[in-house]
Formats: structure tokens, sequence, C-alpha cells
């Protein structure tokens, strides 16, 4: 949410929730965030890049006569955190 500041040409940008707990950000603060919003990003990147190789670990492992002697084409798996 906070990288949605970026996208207007607003100086301050205001987050409000249902507790009643307001955060104002200037310009300045935004640019303040980015050493953190790109250390999360990498982060994400990471945890993309381990479920991946996981998959394909595992992909290797299983044996292939379990899928109709073949092993099937590549798809997508999404790692859910809950």
């Amino acid at each position: 949410m906070l990288c949605s500041g970026f996208l207007h040409a607003c100086r301050t940008t205001i987050f409000a929730d249902k507790s009643g707990e307001v955060r104002v950000y200037t310009r300045v603060a935004l640019f303040r965030h980015l050493p953190k919003l790109f250390f999360s990003g990498f982060l994400d990147f990471l945890v993309l890049l381990s479920s991946w190789a996981l998959c394909e670990f595992f992909a290797r492992w299983q044996d292939p006569k379990e899928f109709g002697g073949r092993r099937p084409g590549r798809s997508i798996s999404v790692p859910i955190p809950f």
C-alpha cells in the first residue's frame, strides 16, 4: 500500500484504518522507506526461487511411472502461506 504514494503527484499520502489510526507520509518519508521496500522484494524473490527449486527437486525425485509412464509438462505451483 505504501508504494501507491509513488503513483500520484500529491505531496502527502494518508493511510487510515478502521480503528482510527492515521499515518501521514510525505514524499521524503516515502523515499526513506525504499531500502525496506527493496529488501522485502528481494526476500519475496528468494521465497519464490526456493519454492520453484523445491518443486523441481521433488518432480525429478518422483517416479514417472505413477503418472502414466511419462513426466507431465511444467505446471504452476502457488505456495500458500496458511
